[in-house]
């Protein structure tokens, strides 16, 4: 079990998600979540949405909260390599 994991896989680290959910310690942790998403703050919104969205699928009656969103650095014209920290507790 982890308190903490990086998820560093690019273009997107998605297909990753379900084990890193059942890796998180019982008493809950820090996921860090690389993606590449376009540069409009409604695509950055949407992704953000998404990962609260699937941990929730995940990690049912827990707490999932994105709590900073980092640029890297830009991949290709308008995408971003982004990572998001977020932080997961069970309620």
């Amino acid at each position: 079990m982890a308190d903490r994991i990086n998820l560093g896989l690019i273009p997107s680290s998605e297909l990753g998600w379900p084990v890193a959910a059942k890796a998180l310690s019982p008493k809950g942790g820090w996921l860090h979540i690389h993606g590449n998403v376009s540069e409009t703050p409604q695509d950055i919104e949407n992704w953000k949405a998404l990962i609260i969205e699937r941990f929730h699928e995940y990690l049912p009656n827990w707490i999932i909260e994105v709590k900073l969103i980092t640029k890297v650095k830009s991949y290709a014209p308008k995408i971003l390599h982004l990572v998001a920290d977020v932080h997961c507790l069970p309620k």
